[in-house]
């Protein structure tokens, strides 16, 4: 278990540390190193980020009580922060890609808890004015237990980011 914890802890540390990145007009933009949110995909639910300019952990919880489930996934992404380069927007672009794992359960059958692993690609848009970032992605992912099957999962968010 301490071994988890100093693990977590090296891994945040490293994602959320300099998080600057220069604006089109010289000044410095600040990736935010947290972010909360929504998704909506395949499990809509709530979304967290830690992030520094080139690597993010990512995650999402989602509940469903009428199909009484709990859901989790967890992504390491690796992304390539931008000022947008045209310069008719003033925020910032995110294009990134990572892998992580999922797991799904439905409460009542916990025997049938799916677990499976996953890579993503997407991109997203910060906004330079408000606190706020936009984000698609497209989720690969094999499920491995308790049956093997393989399907696309899109999704679509906003986050709140902490300036």
């Amino acid at each position: 278990m301490n071994r988890a914890i100093v693990l977590a802890a090296a891994l945040w540390g490293a994602v959320v540390a300099d998080a600057d990145q220069r604006g089109t007009a010289g000044e410095t933009m600040t990736v935010s190193p947290y972010g909360v949110g929504l998704i909506i995909s395949d499990r809509s639910g709530f979304n967290a980020k830690l992030q520094n300019r080139t690597h993010a952990l990512e995650f999402v919880l989602s509940f469903d009580a009428p199909d009484d489930y709990v859901y989790f996934h967890g992504d390491f992404i690796v992304q390539d922060v931008r000022p947008v380069p045209d310069g008719t927007l003033t925020g910032l672009v995110n294009t990134f890609w990572g892998f992580g794992l999922r797991a799904d359960t439905p409460l009542r059958q916990a025997d049938r808890t799916e677990l499976g692993v996953r890579l993503v690609f997407g991109a997203a848009y910060v906004l330079k004015e408000l606190p706020y970032e936009i984000f698609a992605h497209i989720a690969p992912t094999v499920n491995v237990a308790p049956s093997f099957s393989v399907f696309l999962a899109p999704g679509l968010g906003v986050r709140y980011l902490f300036r």
